[in-house]
């Protein structure tokens, strides 16, 4: 039995699987990289992995003596996630355009120093005339690449939770 299909079917399996969770971090939780170069190669690995990786999987979930349906739909399903793949990693390529920055820390946790509240500033650069966004958020540095991040109002807080810094 030839070892290496299984081997690059559960590896594509992995990849995908990690996209779909970082994907949906970054939607439902506010999940971000800490650095944009790394965000940057993540959008970039994953514009050429996802769809080989569902090509993988789509080589092997053909089988010839299926039905006719259920050719039909293995197909139709990987034809709409390889889009979505498409169209999402080429939306991460180019988010980088226009990014966040971190301005100033305005608060840290006394009890967790990885827990701050920060103003950042949206600037698209060259493609950008107008001034900067800004927005006060809580972001929580749980790994040196991922970090969580959500909106917060200052006047909302209780300042016995945290310093000012």
């Amino acid at each position: 039995m030839n070892l290496a299909p299984k081997i690059l079917f559960y590896l594509a399996i992995f990849l995908i699987g990690c996209w779909l969770a970082i994907l949906t971090a970054s939607i439902f939780w506010g999940l971000e990289f800490v650095n944009p170069s790394i965000k940057d190669n993540y959008a970039k690995f994953y514009l050429v992995a996802l769809p080989i990786s569902i090509l993988f999987t789509l080589l092997k979930t053909h089988k010839r003596h299926f039905p006719i349906w259920k050719k039909i739909a293995v197909l139709f399903t990987t034809i709409v996630v390889s889009m979505l793949g498409f169209i999402v990693s080429f939306l991460l390529l180019f988010s980088g355009m226009c990014s966040y920055t971190t301005q100033k820390v305005l608060f840290k946790n006394k009890i967790d120093s990885n827990i701050k509240i920060i103003v950042q500033e949206m600037e698209c650069g060259a493609y950008d005339s107008g001034p900067p966004a800004i927005g006060i958020f809580k972001v929580t540095n749980f790994s040196q690449i991922f970090r969580l991040s959500t909106s917060i109002d200052t006047a909302k807080i209780d300042l016995k939770e945290w310093k000012k810094v």
